[in-house]
């Protein structure tokens, strides 16, 4: 298995430190995978903003 996420970073959220803002998503994530045990999902940024999709698929889907 292999784990995908992508993370949109093309709106305000992003503007005044990328970097923050990408590492606190990437938490949430990591809170949402370890809480609700589930290795497939969505995150928002800073605003409500629907930016990030998380998956683990099978080695051959990528």
């Amino acid at each position: 298995m292999k784990f995908v996420c992508t993370i949109r970073t093309d709106n305000a959220a992003f503007d005044d430190d990328r970097c923050a803002e990408t590492a606190r998503i990437l938490r949430d994530v990591a809170d949402q995978v370890e809480k609700n045990r589930s290795v497939r999902g969505w995150a928002h940024d800073a605003n409500g903003n629907r930016v990030c999709k998380f998956a683990g698929i099978n080695d051959d889907e990528i």
